[in-house]
């Protein structure tokens, strides 16, 4: 399998010899199944951790990499960054990021790279990168149409419908086209407590592609997005009601000098607005990003350059600022050396400078070895930076926090905050045999100093404290983000792709991860409160040359919680879900698919997993191209 590398030198690689980790899930995957979002497509994805559940941002999932926190993942749609969780507070925008994705019609594959790109990428990447990759516009004009229901067994929980379409074709032969996207997704709210909010997510999302001639392609693209989130005491146990609209302009040119040089740059705004009946808040981020991509000999070289203004404004606010603002800018290079016809050694580095953070050098080294042409050995040293947020950095910003139920507990910055940073050393191997079989073997440890955590360090609500005060106002909790000074993860990933016969294929990854913060108060206990074990079983069978069944189990380990303030509180014990399906492909237009998800109805609530997911639910979709 050929695929474009979600690196930024942006060419074409097969997934074995590129310089990272890296997983693809291709359209043919995303086909014949019911996803709310794409941080569902990416669960059986060896080293990533979707962690599912109710919360007010319309039950989107967040993702993590290697045991990393959502933030770490940086996401992009054709390699331009996508969206932000700073507009939101008290935890609420993480995850929400993916619901802001062009929809599945629009998506020609998803490539992952697991471990830090900083050097190319920079902060947001520290623990690894999503690159989301869109369908081409065709030489004549197509489109797809896409209905799905979700109905729960349960009539407790809410049922989910979705509609998505794509539409694209040449308005100029050869010079202009034009491509039209856009989705609907809608969820009840649930009657139970603690359950899923309903949310109303609509987008839109329009782009112009002009090639005046045979070097240069420039491209515009706008897109608005809204969410509406309700919950109400008598149904999920609390009333709130939480409105979201997002938009973004893109300019994008493409510059090929002659067959061995190519300059892609890029332009985008991004504005974010979140409300609700007692909080306002705004985020904005202008990001100006070239680079260019050359053959020299048996060298291959990346070089670029990327300036970005982040702006957050919460007006409402009664104490402290009500806005801060910053600007950060960046020199990248990366050179793919293939020394010999088996071995290519990549080294990078990245110059970084922040208004507030100063200046900061981030290297990587990755060598990639091809012993046979079935067996693959790669492996290497990347070091990863991460400057605070907005928020994250400033004393005087004060917001609501403590999760729901604690209205007078307050999320504080830290003005004395230091930069994250890591060093991931990373060794795997890869095998492609000659009849299909696919399997590879990662092991990886990730070093951090001066880890972000937002530990509570007042609390009077059981006794704890007398008091808590923040700028002369007295609090029921108080939540202030602090560098955990050092911490360690470990972990190993294993892939099995194995054909059966023609037409069956079974699938299986593993994934362990063990965290140990090494200092502070919490020194000894776990980074974050993820799984040691994961593992994944999938079968396709291709019944006919119309029909497929397809079956998926996960299994997720026992996971210990961390308790705010120093020691451990509980320890959840394990689950296995099971899902399966069918796809049917009428003629060369229409396709129906359905599936019977959590298909053992096991019971996930919170009092004995600390999260409440779906049972039994019923799902049918129509999928019609034109």
């Amino acid at each position: 399998m050929t695929v474009t590398s979600a690196s930024a030198s942006g060419y074409a690689v097969d997934p074995m010899n590129a310089p990272a980790s890296i997983s693809v899930v291709t359209e043919e995957d995303l086909s014949g199944k019911s996803y709310r979002d794409i941080s569902q497509a990416l669960q059986d994805i060896p080293g990533v951790y979707v962690n599912e559940g109710p919360s007010s941002k319309g039950g989107t999932g967040e993702i993590s990499i290697r045991g990393m926190d959502s933030k770490y993942t940086l996401i992009l749609v054709d390699g331009i960054p996508q969206g932000s969780q700073q507009a939101y507070y008290n935890g609420y925008g993480s995850g929400a990021e993916f619901g802001w994705l062009p929809p599945m019609s629009d998506i020609k594959r998803i490539e992952v790279i697991r471990g830090p790109m900083s050097t190319l990428y920079g902060s947001d990447a520290l623990g690894g990168v999503i690159n989301v990759i869109t369908k081409p516009v065709s030489d004549e004009w197509s489109g797809n149409v896409k209905l799905d229901t979700m109905v729960q067994q349960d009539s407790a929980s809410g049922d989910r419908h979705k509609s998505q379409f794509r539409i694209a074709g040449p308005l100029i032969e050869d010079t202009l086209s034009a491509t039209v996207t856009g989705s609907i997704l809608k969820r009840d709210e649930d009657q139970r407590e603690g359950g899923y909010s309903g949310f109303d997510r609509r987008d839109v999302t329009a782009e112009l592609d002009w090639a005046p001639n045979e070097n240069n392609r420039v491209s515009v693209e706008a897109g608005h997005a809204t969410q509406d989130t309700d919950a109400s005491a008598d149904m999920t146990g609390s009333d709130r009601n939480l409105q979201t609209r997002r938009r973004h302009q893109t300019l994008r040119h493409q510059l090929e000098w002659s067959d061995s040089v190519t300059t892609r740059s890029y332009v985008q705004r991004e504005e974010l607005k979140q409300n609700d009946s007692s909080y306002q808040s705004t985020y904005e981020r202008v990001t100006a990003n070239t680079s260019t991509v050359m053959t020299l000999g048996d060298h291959l070289l990346t070089m670029g350059a990327q300036y970005r203004e982040q702006q957050t404004e919460n007006p409402d606010r009664g104490l402290g600022r009500s806005n801060l603002e910053r600007w950060d800018m960046a020199l990248f290079a990366e050179d793919e050396w293939f020394l010999t016809e088996r071995f290519a050694l990549t080294t990078g580095a990245r110059w970084v400078k922040d208004e507030n953070y100063g200046n900061e050098f981030v290297p990587r080294l990755y060598g990639v070895y091809t012993a046979t042409p079935n067996l693959t050995f790669k492996g290497g040293v990347s070091a990863g930076y991460r400057t605070p947020d907005l928020k994250e950095g400033d004393d005087n910003w004060i917001e609501g926090g403590g999760g729901p139920g604690c209205a007078d507990c307050r999320d504080v910055g830290n003005s004395d905050l230091q930069p994250e940073k890591s060093t991931t050393y990373e060794l795997a191997a890869l095998w492609q045999g000659d009849s299909g079989l696919r399997a590879s073997a990662t092991l990886y440890q990730t070093d951090y100093k001066d880890k972000i955590d937002k530990p509570v360090i007042c609390d009077t609500r059981e006794g704890v404290d007398a008091s808590c005060l923040h700028l002369g106002e007295e609090y029921a909790a108080i939540y202030q983000y602090r560098n955990v000074n050092e911490a360690r993860i470990n972990g190993a990933e294993l892939t099995l792709d194995a054909p059966i016969t023609d037409r069956l294929e079974v699938s299986a990854s593993y994934t362990f991860t063990d965290s140990e913060q090494l200092s502070g108060e919490n020194a000894g206990l776990p980074l974050n409160d993820q799984p040691r074990h994961r593992a994944s079983l999938g079968l396709d069978w291709q019944t006919t040359e119309a029909t497929s069944l397809w079956s998926q189990a996960r299994y997720k380990g026992d996971t210990e919680r961390v308790a705010g303030r120093g020691g451990l509180s509980d320890s959840y014990p394990s689950y296995t879900l099971v899902d399966a399906g069918i796809r049917h492909q009428l003629n060369e237009r229409v396709s129906l698919y359905g599936g019977i998800y959590n298909l053992f109805d096991k019971r996930i609530d919170d009092e004995t997993y600390n999260r409440v997911l779906d049972g039994r639910r019923f799902n049918a979709g129509l999928n019609v191209s034109f």
